[in-house]
């Protein structure tokens, strides 16, 4: 009995202390819980032809102070080998973890670790972060580098500190990756595949490719991959066969593209960070090793991307809020299944961290209501064809959700898998679909016209409303300057979106020069912004923050009833100069040639029973020329 004892012990013993060899990738992350403290999660991914040795525990190494190690437990384990048409063998060949013993045939399994709650110490981390990590041995065999099987591997994950606050309470969750990785594939299509990768806090995400490590700051050598090969060209390109395209990484949205004609198995390392604020806040790896089996007669299923003019691989939208989306989704496959009889089925499955509670609750299950839903929801299968049709109607909340707030733009981006069950590796395309959500910003008004009282000098401004579609409207605000080179002051603000006027009378126009313009401020409820000026309107000749021209005019009334234009002009030197008044057709009403005297020059200027309207005048020298608008109001 103790004999036995004993051996249980040891046993315990070994499997503490192994792991899985033929290891194929992995990643680290981890979450704030609503109390402040961490949970830590580690994924490794392992070729089914290793030895399985699965560890109860292992330790998560850190660089934190005074906490060394970060203890994490044995969760699940999963056989996530590709799965197919269940026919039976040989017909109908299938990958999976109970039958494959040979190296990159296909056959992976996940191992799922996670950490008790805990607290991190209430410190600041620095400026290189704070490191957790785990690395053991050893490498599965791979075509882009060369001894691989005696190399370690090793995990990371990094947090940076952020406007200096330590790090507990938990503030930050670190991005982590929704879609499952993408191991098998086969040789000879076009590949699109996204990690998927997502912040819970709304921060903005950037991919890049990284170079697999062997222990802390220390890369596999770039000596030791293959030629053609690279850490950021990790998949096979024209090198190896003039028909691939090389991998293609996009840094925004995390899309991977390729096509490969050489067959393989193929280490790859994505790093996504986030950002808050221009700010890098964490950083988490996802590595994985793609194994590209011999090209068959299958080909993926064809989907159409649901908006024009869009990428056949990458979709995308900008839209304001308020905004109804409602986009179908097909994908079509008319192939036949291995014994050339049977039709194939198509399946779509998705992921994005702003779907419903299975795909079909607007109201929970994503960070930000009203959710995204799927209808009918995913995973659906259909003989030859599958339709679902993507649903969301974004709101101003989507805009303030998380820090993504101090953008024009926030993004929100959905994952689509379409597949076939052909055996052993269904082919599979997957599509980005990004809705870019904007400000609904409205631009300025247009300064029609101004006049100035002939007695007061209040200076009175006509524009023309805002078309407001996006009900997106604030107000008008209204500014005013009285020197060249000054600063323009708001002098007042309009909240009717339908007013066209108004007279400012804290400046006497008669005797002052003046520069005026108009902002428009719009938007969602605690996210209002400005437009960009409107035209600047001014009594110089001009309109300009130019230099004072020879002759400057002070103002310019329509008077209805006495049927009379009164133009006070300000000339620094003895002139002759022409006015002429135009309808708003362009024909010419009035044409007058005027002796202008050095100093102040006031004209009235008869008008033949002019009518309400818009009207046009231009006084010419050969010092200058002058421009206006006027509007006659009965």
């Amino acid at each position: 009995m103790k004999k036995l004892i004993a051996v249980l012990f040891f046993s315990m013993m070994v499997v503490q202390q192994a792991m899985p060899s033929h290891y194929m990738g992995g990643e680290i992350y981890w979450e704030c819980v609503s109390d402040g403290r961490y949970v830590f999660h580690m994924r490794v991914y392992q070729e089914c032809a290793g030895v399985l040795y699965p560890l109860v525990t292992l330790n998560i190494i850190t660089t934190v102070p005074g906490m060394q190690t970060i203890l994490m437990t044995l969760i699940d384990t999963n056989d996530i080998s590709p799965v197919c048409y269940p026919g039976s063998p040989p017909v109908f060949p299938h990958l999976d973890c109970e039958t494959t013993t040979i190296s990159n045939t296909g056959g992976i399994r996940e191992w799922i670790y996670r950490s008790d709650t805990l607290v991190l110490p209430s410190l600041i981390p620095p400026a290189t972060g704070w490191y957790f990590y785990y690395t053991n041995c050893c490498r599965n065999p791979c075509s882009n580098i060369s001894g691989t099987t005696s190399m370690s591997w090793f995990l990371q994950a990094v947090m940076y500190p952020f406007h200096n606050r330590p790090a507990n309470p938990c503030y930050d969750n670190s991005p982590a990756f929704a879609e499952k990785p993408v191991f098998v594939t086969q040789a000879g299509y076009h590949l699109s595949y996204n990690h998927n990768g997502y912040d819970p806090d709304g921060d903005s995400l950037v991919f890049s490719w990284a170079p697999p490590m062997t222990g802390m700051g220390t890369p596999i050598p770039g000596t030791f991959y293959n030629p053609g090969y690279a850490f950021n060209s990790p998949l096979p390109g024209p090198w190896h066969h003039p028909s691939n395209d090389p991998a293609q990484l996009n840094p925004y949205t995390g899309q991977i593209v390729f096509s490969s004609f050489t067959t393989g198995a193929f280490v790859t390392k994505v790093c996504c960070q986030t950002y808050r604020a221009g700010i890098l806040t964490a950083e988490v790896y996802r590595e994985i090793q793609m194994v590209i089996l011999p090209m068959t007669n299958n080909h993926p299923p064809g989907v159409l991307a649901p908006f024009p003019n869009n990428l056949y691989d990458h979709w995308a939208d900008t839209v304001y809020p308020g905004t109804v989306i409602n986009l179908p989704l097909q994908a079509d496959d008319l192939e036949l299944l291995n014994d050339g009889i049977t039709p194939q089925s198509v399946l779509i499955t998705a992921s994005g961290v702003q779907f419903g509670t299975a795909y079909s609750n607007t109201l929970s299950g994503c960070p930000e209501p009203p959710c995204a839903i799927l209808t009918p929801p995913v995973p659906l299968s259909g003989l030859s064809t599958a339709v679902t049709i993507f649903s969301w109607e974004p709101d101003c909340s989507h805009l303030s959700y998380g820090y993504s707030n101090y953008d024009e733009y926030v993004d929100y981006q959905f994952v689509f898998t379409f597949s076939d069950d052909y055996c052993p590796v269904p082919g599979r395309v997957t599509r980005t679909l990004r809705i870019i959500m904007k400000d609904p910003v409205l631009p300025p008004p247009l300064l029609d016209s101004f006049s100035i009282h002939p007695l007061t000098g209040h200076v009175t401004l006509h524009w023309t409303p805002v078309t407001d579609t996006l009900n997106a409207f604030d107000s008008y605000h209204i500014f005013f300057k009285d020197q060249p080179g000054g600063s323009y002051s708001v002098v007042d603000s309009v909240y009717n979106i339908n007013q066209s006027s108004y007279t400012y009378t804290g400046i006497n126009a008669n005797i002052q020069p003046f520069w005026c313009m108009l902002k428009c401020r719009s938007g969602c409820p605690g996210r209002l912004k400005f437009s960009a000026p409107s035209n600047v309107l001014s009594n110089y000749a001009t309109g300009t923050d130019g230099m004072y021209p020879p002759i400057h005019l002070h103002h310019v009334f329509m008077d209805a009833e006495a049927a009379t234009l009164t133009v006070s002009m300000q000339s620094s030197e003895y002139a002759r100069c022409r006015i002429l008044i135009y309808s708003a057709l362009g024909s010419v009403i009035t044409e007058r040639d005027i002796n202008l005297v050095q100093g102040l020059n006031t004209l009235a200027i008869p008008l033949a029973a002019p009518r309400p309207g818009l009207y046009f005048f231009s006084i010419q020298s050969n010092a200058c020329c002058m421009h206006q608008k006027c509007i006659l109001l009965r």
